[in-house]
């Protein structure tokens, strides 16, 4: 690769670049290359309707699955980094089910000797665990705020069938804005 200073000079910088799909797992292992082992299955890509008519590929295939999995886990588990194991994991999952998303039956033996059923990353959970709290605050602070208003207005003599009537409208416009945030 040849870069450009901001002087206008050149500089040449040699990067080694290699197919993933060459590397075998040991090797993979071997150089701490973990951040590679969720493009590991690619290797099986352009065989994959054939391994899933076999039989005997599928079991290797599957098997080839667990030893990786069983692997991942001594790497990481083994050195106390649990979390790198599960994102790692979550990782592989997903570009194996973007590669078989065609050969159903194959993607869910696949899923199954990863460790199951795992659909979100860790941050996605994270995400949608904020969005849920956020929701639940805001229905929390409604109800409330709602509760505070109708002590107010009795306090300020207002009858029940006004106060009655302010609750409802409350509850319809909560329901509406509740509606509008979910689409």
């Amino acid at each position: 690769m040849e870069v450009v200073l901001p002087n206008g000079g050149l500089f040449d910088y040699e990067v080694k670049v290699f197919k993933v799909q060459l590397i075998g797992k040991e090797e993979l292992f071997k150089k701490r290359l973990l951040i590679l082992l969720p493009y590991y299955l690619m290797r099986y890509e352009q065989r994959l309707a054939a391994i899933e008519k076999d039989d005997e590929q599928t079991a290797h295939l599957i098997a080839e699955c667990i030893e990786l999995r069983m692997q991942l886990a001594e790497a990481t588990i083994d050195k106390g980094d649990a979390l790198l194991y599960e994102e790692l994991t979550e990782l592989i999952i997903r570009v194996s089910d973007y590669l078989t998303h065609a050969y159903a039956a194959l993607q869910k033996k696949v899923r199954a000797a990863m460790g199951g059923e795992v659909l979100e990353l860790l941050n996605d959970k994270a995400e949608r665990w904020k969005r849920e709290a956020e929701k639940r605050g805001l229905k929390q602070g409604l109800e409330q705020g709602a509760s505070e208003l109708a002590e107010l207005l009795k306090g300020l003599g207002v009858g029940e069938v006004v106060i009655n009537d302010a609750m409802e409208m409350l509850r319809e416009k909560r329901e509406q804005a509740a509606s509008v945030k979910e689409e």
